[in-house]
């Protein structure tokens, strides 16, 4: 059985995972893409442009758990270059330096923040 990793930190031995913050923060949907923009060519083909990018996304937070976040990307800044960590497609944990990009509307109702999502632009693997 595969566990799920992710994790957040403003350096890399900080990473944390996110079941471990207060409060602690569901693990998201996840969507991982080789490319930030996907191009419809002339022969019928598509190519990818740009850096890999991974968005997280959730049904709803709590207003404190989405406070919780935004330390990472402190208002009013709509982005900041943090660290992230999850499991890739072979199931390994994999570390990325990345540009957090805040969202720029939010749904927020009766204390929670609903489809709420988080992109991850210009990822470059970290190694220890």
């Amino acid at each position: 059985m595969t566990v799920n990793v992710y994790k957040i930190g403003t350096t890399y031995g900080g990473l944390t995972s996110l079941a471990s913050l207060t409060p602690p923060i569901p693990y998201p949907y996840h969507d991982f893409t080789n490319f930030s923009a996907l191009h419809n060519l002339a022969d019928g083909g598509s190519r990818g442009n740009g850096s890999p990018m991974i968005k997280w996304s959730w049904k709803f937070l709590t207003r404190a758990q989405r406070t919780l976040l935004r330390t990472y990307c402190v208002s009013p800044a709509t982005s900041a270059t943090i660290y992230i960590a999850q499991l890739n497609s072979e199931g390994s944990e994999t570390a990325y330096l990345c540009k957090m990009n805040w969202p720029p509307k939010e749904d927020c109702q009766a204390e929670r923040v609903l489809d709420f999502e988080l992109i991850f632009r210009r990822l470059e693997v970290v190694t220890s």
